[in-house]
């Protein structure tokens, strides 16, 4: 940690030790790309389920999109916020300093709260559909699971992309 003294208050920044950064760093970019990755094989499935006219293959996908949903989902997006906030504030970028990591802040918060509630209720309305040995009722199920997931995928890819190119500048404080 340190600490430096301006005229009106001392500044505290945290920095992280080399040996943590780089930890936290591996595991924020592998819990990131897996998010990402994952989303887009839902997605995929998502589709599949849409696209055929096999109510087994349609059963299928979405039973696996919604284990997939349940088991993977909410881990990797919680490893990845709860990483990038210690890196924000552990490192030279801050958590608020920049413009680039703000919009990430703010994707990636409002990724998993979408993934929360609107990906985890279309998964779910899947999921006991397919469940149902007797229903047909797949012309009901919305397109909307395939939307949110596309949905998802670009918000994830967008992050990816932010990160390596950290766009925008620092953010002007009044004084």
């Amino acid at each position: 940690m340190t600490a430096q003294l301006t005229a009106d208050r001392p500044v505290v920044r945290l920095r992280l030790p080399r040996r943590a950064h780089r930890g936290i760093l591996v595991v924020h970019t592998l819990s990131s790309v897996a998010w990402l990755g994952v989303t887009l094989a839902m997605l995929t499935l998502a589709v599949s389920a849409v696209a055929t006219g096999d109510d087994t293959m349609t059963r299928a996908a979405y039973r696996a999109d919604d284990l997939v949903g349940d088991l993977l989902i909410v881990p990797l997006g919680l490893t990845a916020a709860v990483s990038g906030v210690l890196l924000g504030v552990g490192s030279k970028w801050g958590l608020l300093r920049y413009w680039w990591v703000i919009v990430k802040l703010v994707l990636t918060i409002g990724g998993l709260t979408a993934s929360l509630t609107v990906l985890r209720g279309h998964l779910d309305d899947a999921a006991a559909i397919s469940a149902d040995p007797a229903s047909t009722g797949f012309d009901r199920l919305p397109v909307t699971l395939a939307v949110a997931l596309a949905v998802a995928s670009a918000t994830y890819t967008l992050c990816t992309v932010i990160s390596v190119l950290k766009p925008w500048g620092r953010r002007t404080t009044r004084s």
